[in-house]
C-alpha cells in the first residue's frame, strides 16, 4: 500500500511539471555560460529572465545572442520593443550578436503596455518562432505565467530583461540570471566583460557564477591592434 502511494505521488509530481523535456537545448552562445546551465544552454519552451540594476549591464546584449542561436534553421526572432529605442542595425553591428537572415528579425513596437503584453503572449504562442525577447519591469507577474504556458505550448524560447535590484518572488520561469557589468581594468583590450550568476534554476542550484565575455573572442581579436593585441598576448 505504502508502494502504491508512492508511486502515485511521483505521477502526480511529474504532471505538475511543466512539459519542457520534449524541447531540445540551444547554447546561449557564450560556453563559459552554458557551463553554469545544466542543460549546457536554454532548453525552447521555456522563459529566462535576466535581472540588472540598470540598463547597459549587458544583460540585453546576452539576451540577443542566445536568441540569435534559438533563430538556427531559419526561426525567426521577435523583439517587443516599448520605449522605441531598439535599432536592429545598431545592435547587430555593436554587440556582435551576428546577422540576422531576412525576414528572421521581427521587431513590435507597442508602446503601450497592454498591447505589449499581448504582442509578447501571441508571439510565444506562434508556432515556427524561435525565440521572443522582451523588456518587463516590475509589472503583474500573472503575465510571466502565461507567457510560460505559451512558450511550453509552442517550444519558443522567451527571453524577458528586467532592470530592477530585487526580482520578485514568484516566479515562472526556467532559469534566473542576474547580470553585473565588470570594471574596464579587469578586461583584456577591446573586450567587455560581465558577472553572471544564477539565482534559480527550475532543475536546482542556485549561486553559481561566472565573467561572460559580450563579445565572442573572433569579434574582440579583430578589434584590438596589432600592437596592443601583443602586449596583450605577452602579459
Amino acid at each position: 500500500m505504502v508502494d502504491r502511494l508512492a508511486e502515485l505521488r511521483e505521477r502526480l509530481r511529474r504532471a505538475a511539471e511543466p512539459p519542457v523535456a520534449a524541447w531540445e537545448t540551444v547554447p546561449s552562445g557564450r560556453a563559459s555560460l552554458d557551463a553554469l546551465l545544466r542543460d549546457g544552454g536554454f532548453r525552447r519552451g521555456t522563459l529566462v529572465e535576466w535581472f540588472a540594476e540598470a540598463p547597459g549591464s549587458g544583460a540585453t546584449t546576452l539576451a540577443l545572442v542566445a536568441a540569435r542561436q534559438a533563430a538556427d534553421q531559419a526561426r525567426p526572432v521577435v523583439v517587443v520593443d516599448r520605449s522605441g529605442q531598439f535599432c536592429p542595425s545598431a545592435v547587430v553591428s555593436s554587440t556582435g550578436v551576428g546577422r540576422f537572415g531576412p525576414r528572421q528579425l521581427l521587431v513590435v513596437r507597442s508602446p503601450q503596455l497592454r498591447e505589449a503584453r499581448w504582442a509578447c503572449d501571441q508571439a510565444l504562442r506562434t508556432p515556427g518562432v524561435g525565440a521572443v525577447v522582451a523588456w518587463m519591469e516590475e509589472e503583474d507577474e500573472r503575465w510571466l505565467r502565461r507567457w510560460q504556458l505559451a512558450a511550453e505550448a509552442s517550444g519558443a524560447l522567451g527571453l524577458v530583461v528586467r532592470h530592477m535590484r530585487r526580482p520578485p518572488e514568484a516566479c515562472f520561469s526556467n532559469v534566473r540570471l542576474r547580470v553585473e557589468p565588470l570594471p574596464g581594468e579587469s578586461c583584456a583590450v577591446g573586450e567587455r566583460r560581465v558577472r553572471v550568476e544564477v539565482l534559480r534554476r527550475r532543475q536546482g542550484g542556485t549561486g553559481t557564477v561566472a565573467e561572460v565575455s559580450l563579445y565572442d573572442e573572433a569579434r574582440v581579436v579583430s578589434e584590438v591592434p596589432a600592437r596592443e593585441r601583443r602586449r596583450t598576448l605577452i602579459a
